[in-house]
């Protein structure tokens, strides 16, 4: 996948897509017994993106 221009002039990098993203977010935080806070869901999702997708 090629970043949008304006990513790849600011030295950005492909990390997830959008669609699997919100799955994976959307599946972890219902199997969760309390909402979780937006830095575990930060860390659960680069989480998956490295160890799972």
């Amino acid at each position: 996948m090629v970043p949008p221009k304006a990513a790849a002039k600011a030295g950005l990098t492909y990390f997830i897509e959008i669609f699997i993203a919100i799955e994976v977010t959307e599946g972890w935080i219902g199997s969760q017994k309390e909402k979780p806070s937006l830095s575990a869901i930060s860390d659960r999702l680069i989480y998956y993106a490295i160890n799972d997708a």
